[in-house]
């Protein structure tokens, strides 16, 4: 059976699993920049990774709540979300908000969104 099919099926887990998802996003976003390890990958593509999963499991969850218009309500979600986060990390010691970072976390999350919906379809 199709992973996303089940997610779908099951609103109130994949719900949580968003929930916990954000949370995640938000505990490493508290971070402050002296307690982060060095990576040899830029954190650009860890902005996308990070929000592609988060977008894979948001579709199924707004999609389940029988909205006709998930897609869009999704991304502005997400969208808002990433917001957010780059304002938190204004507030974290060494870290800063910057505006292509949220633009790799929507990028990223328009990434996740897309794959869902074919896997969705």
């Amino acid at each position: 059976m199709n992973p996303m099919l089940w997610l779908e099926q099951r609103p109130r887990l994949t719900r949580l699993l968003v929930v916990l998802y954000a949370s995640l996003i938000f505990y490493s976003s508290s971070i402050p920049a002296s307690g982060i390890p060095k990576t040899p990958i830029s954190t650009t593509w860890l902005h996308v990774v990070e929000y592609s999963g988060f977008g894979l499991l948001l579709l199924p969850a707004v999609k389940s709540s029988n909205n006709r218009k998930h897609l869009m309500l999704s991304l502005l979600l997400l969208s808002l979300y990433a917001a957010s986060d780059e304002f938190h990390q204004y507030f974290v010691p060494g870290r800063i908000m910057d505006v292509h970072d949220w633009l790799a976390d929507v990028a990223g999350g328009l990434l996740g969104l897309f794959l869902s919906k074919k896997l969705l379809d």
